[in-house]
Formats: C-alpha cells, structure tokens, sequence
C-alpha cells in the first residue's frame, strides 16, 4: 500500500519531533530532501527490526556462557563473592546489587 504524499512542512513538523542530532544523518544522505530523509529513517528502523532477534538470542548465549564460565572459575556466587577484581565503581555497584 503506498504511503500518503505529505507536503513538505508535514514532513518538517514530523523532523522537528526528532532531535536535529539524531536526523542529521539521515537528512545528509537524503541531500536535505525531507521526504527521503524520513524515509531513509524507516527503512533503518526496519533494518534494526530485522536484526533485534538474532542480536537478542546472540546477547543470550553471550550472557551466558560468560557466567558458565565464571562460574566454573570462580563459582557460582562470581559476581558477589569476591574473587573477581573490580574497580572502586564496579565494586559499589556489584555491592548494590548483591545487598
């Protein structure tokens, strides 16, 4: 189905809700065209859809076996027990989690 026809300050007001950092690129590769811009922005977001599933199941996995492997090093309670050395911020931080 094809999209409606927006003039050209429906397409700027819809510009100006996103911040001028975040459409700047998308705004350069469009050569300041507004209409290709936003478009250029949807086909990113769909691209980035297309991805989350396998980048979720790959941040799992990761997630994981990062812990299985700790966990056989330094046991299962690695992140509280203290046997991994932290920086003073890490260290506060994992103290918050652990309390």
């Amino acid at each position: 189905m094809p999209q409606p026809k927006l003039t050209d300050d429906e397409l700027k007001d819809i510009l100006m809700n996103f911040s001028a950092a975040r459409m700047k690129p998308y705004l350069s590769a469009a050569n300041s065209n507004h209409g290709n811009a936003i478009r250029i922005c949807q086909i990113n977001t769909q691209l980035c859809e297309a991805l989350y599933p396998s980048l979720h199941t790959l941040e799992i996995a990761l997630r994981n076996t990062i812990d299985n492997v700790l966990s056989v090093k330094h046991g299962n309670d690695w992140l509280c027990n203290g046997k991994i050395q932290l920086d003073s911020y890490e260290h506060e931080t994992v103290i918050a989690v652990c309390s």
